[in-house]
């Protein structure tokens, strides 16, 4: 699940913004430290300012422009120098910086196990602070599925992956193939299996009207429609897909019924133990949100959960309120989510590469979560992740140029801490980056 808050993490992979002026890490990277040269241009000496601000010798304030500063504040900068450290080594220095106009610049950041490929902009005017960083790509130095497979091993928690043929195939990479775990937002994608079932046998239309009938909390921005606006399936699977909308998603179940959804979920092999019944968003929010709603709902069996379900007041708690739950230590992520190994996502995924769903993977297509230099490899790139406190997936399917389908899944789930997106989403670009020959 997503809230406002991880929801622009997920989004981009890592944190960041998707404004023209923030941080956005995307990938994975190589290693060996050059001196900087010392700053002659605007750009050169701003370069080496970020330097000294990456490696905390320096107030942000005095290097940043406030337009900047505004989107991303000097505690996200340190905490996500921090993640980053944590994925790719100590942060080293600006080890080139190549001009392409007067007031950006291509730069290529150093850490101790990886080199950061961005581009850096500056203010026109003196004193020329820096009002763009984006960070796009990282190669690692020597890396190997080996290195991969032991990092993933140690992350605190638990975790699983799967990189490979959706037509079951061999894997190039497996970790707990056929380990459940909750899967935050990712379990969209059988809402969205579930949509294109209804329109291709003549239940609903991609079309057609519906208006809005319930409401849910954020991500998303369908929460401050009115109700009874009139909104077609295809907008609603395109909000839920595209910026992972609850009330969109919400919509859409109420629409195809629980029963539906379910189906799919049980077709592709869905843990049926703990994450039956299938809850809407706003459920899922409203039940962790309280203590003893939660407690009780995780110790509850399947029948009593439907009952707790069916007696849920219409009216939930605050936003606030909410948002104030999920701020903090996970909440119940064994006990209330959306629980489902790789090889029940590689099942939903091979259905949604029948021909008959071409629509279903256009919207999916919508949201690639990948930098353009590691999506070119592809012939198509669809993405779903989630999140919530201890909860982390990140799901791609792909299509090569001989139009063979494949996945890539990470997930990692900590019930007790939350966990790391700089370090997952790291890792998931470090796999794509791999050479492939011989495997897919």
């Amino acid at each position: 699940m997503m809230t406002r808050g991880t929801r622009t993490l997920l989004s981009v992979l890592l944190i960041g913004l998707s404004g023209p002026v923030g941080i956005l890490p995307l990938g994975p990277a190589a290693a060996t430290v050059q001196a900087e040269a010392a700053p002659r241009s605007p750009l050169e000496r701003r370069a080496s300012d970020v330097s000294a601000v990456l490696r905390g010798q320096r107030p942000a304030a005095e290097v940043f422009a406030p337009v900047f500063l505004a989107q991303v504040s000097e505690a996200q900068l340190k905490r996500l120098v921090q993640q980053l450290e944590g994925a790719h080594g100590a942060f080293i220095g600006i080890d080139s910086v190549t001009p392409n106009g007067a007031h950006s610049a291509a730069v290529t950041l150093r850490f101790a196990r990886a080199t950061g490929h961005g581009v850096m902009s500056i203010e026109p005017a003196e004193p020329h602070r820096v009002n763009g960083l984006l960070v796009q790509r990282f190669q690692t130095a020597n890396d190997s599925l080996d290195a991969v497979r032991t990092e993933l091993d140690a992350l605190p928690g638990r975790v699983n992956a799967w990189f490979g043929p959706v037509d079951g195939g061999v894997a190039w990479l497996e970790v707990g193939a056929d380990r459940p775990l909750a899967l935050g937002s990712t379990f969209k994608l059988f809402v969205l299996a579930a949509t294109a079932r209804a329109v291709d046998e003549g239940r609903h239309r991609w079309d057609e009207v519906v208006p809005l009938s319930v409401r849910s909390y954020p991500s998303g921005v369908m929460q401050d429609w009115p109700q009874g606006a009139p909104v077609t399936v295809q907008s609603l699977a395109t909000l839920m897909l595209q910026i992972s909308d609850n009330t969109a998603t919400d919509q859409l179940i109420a629409l195809l019924g629980r029963e539906a959804v379910e189906r799919e979920w049980r077709d592709a092999g869905g843990d049926g133990g703990r994450s039956l019944p299938f809850l809407m968003t706003r459920e899922f929010f409203v039940l962790k949100a309280d203590p003893r709603l939660r407690a009780r709902y995780a110790s509850a069996a399947e029948a009593e959960r439907r009952g707790m379900l069916e007696a849920l007041p219409r009216s939930g708690p605050a936003a606030s309120t909410v948002a104030a739950a999920f701020s903090g230590a996970p909440l119940a992520p064994d006990a209330i989510e959306w629980h489902a190994s790789p090889q029940s996502l590689r099942r939903i995924l091979k259905t949604l590469t029948e021909p008959r769903f071409a629509t279903a993977r256009a919207l999916l297509a919508a949201n690639r979560n990948m930098t353009e230099e590691a999506a070119a490899g592809w012939r198509y790139v669809g993405f779903k992740g989630g999140s919530e406190p201890g909860v982390l997936n990140l799901t791609w399917l792909l299509q090569d140029r001989e139009q063979r389908w494949h996945m890539l899944t990470l997930g990692w789930n900590n019930p007790d801490a939350p966990v790391d997106p700089v370090r997952l989403g790291a890792l998931a670009q470090r796999i794509l980056a791999l050479p492939r020959q011989g495997h897919l």
